[in-house]
């Protein structure tokens, strides 16, 4: 979750992280505190359970009056579930959450579209073994090479290394050659196939790299649905204190 969060404060989401890992939540007087991200998180999460977030803009209590379709309740339960593990991992590095939201994604993968073409038995046997590598390259998509900034500095011999820190003077740098420049980890579409047990022709004439990219931009918008809800409920925290 990058791209997607812009409109956050730039530390909300690092706070959060620190909130939910917090061992002493209470109650501010004046101010937000970690309590308050706790508490800001659970509703947000309950607001895109409930589908608040993209209807009766952004009230709980009217999603929750009129509720949707049998089909998009579902959904956005399942949604505000996979988003708020999602939090939990890459902003508390909260590791014991990886399993749930794998099994989480793998359920909400069942009825997209780009795996209609695979049997529904066979297709949650195939998204348990691929929703666990999506969701691993999409916490650790920096290239490990520039670690992330799509530079190495080269040495005074000529060699390149990754960046040794803003206090090298003089530094000189070049475009990282394992990320092309862009700071994000390739592929490795052998390994993929490997993990999922298929040929890696199979692999490529089943459209699986397509599938992976997709696959990230759904955890990082359903990461993101939550962003919005939880901004509200601190700023509404903020109004009332």
């Amino acid at each position: 979750m990058s791209g997607e969060d812009t409109h956050l404060k730039p530390d909300l989401r690092e706070l959060v992280g620190i909130a939910v890992n917090s061992s002493s939540l209470v109650m501010r007087a004046r101010g937000e505190g970690d309590l308050d991200r706790v508490a800001g998180l659970g509703a947000a999460t309950l607001a895109v359970q409930l589908g608040a977030d993209r209807r009766h803009g952004g009230s709980i209590a009217q999603a929750a009056a009129q509720p949707s379709t049998p089909a998009a309740v579902a959904r956005d339960r399942l949604a505000g579930d996979l988003g708020a593990h999602l939090w939990h991992i890459r902003y508390g590095r909260q590791h014991e959450h990886v399993p749930r939201a794998i099994a989480l994604f793998a359920e909400w993968m069942m009825d997209r579209p780009q795996f209609a073409d695979i049997e529904p038995p066979a297709r949650r046997l195939v998204l348990d073994l691929f929703a666990p590598i999506a969701i691993h390259e999409w916490l650790s998509d920096r290239c490990v090479a520039c670690r992330g900034t799509g530079k190495l500095e080269r040495t005074r011999g000529g060699g390149l290394i990754s960046p040794r820190g803003t206090m090298q003077r003089n530094a000189r740098f070049a475009p990282c050659r394992g990320c092309g420049g862009n700071g994000k980890a390739r592929p490795n579409h052998k390994t993929r196939a490997r993990a999922m047990g298929i040929p890696r022709e199979w692999y490529f004439d089943q459209r699986w790299p397509a599938r992976f990219i997709v696959a990230f931009l759904w955890l990082t918008h359903l990461g993101g649905r939550l962003s919005h809800p939880l901004t509200m409920q601190l700023e509404r925290r903020k109004k009332l204190a």
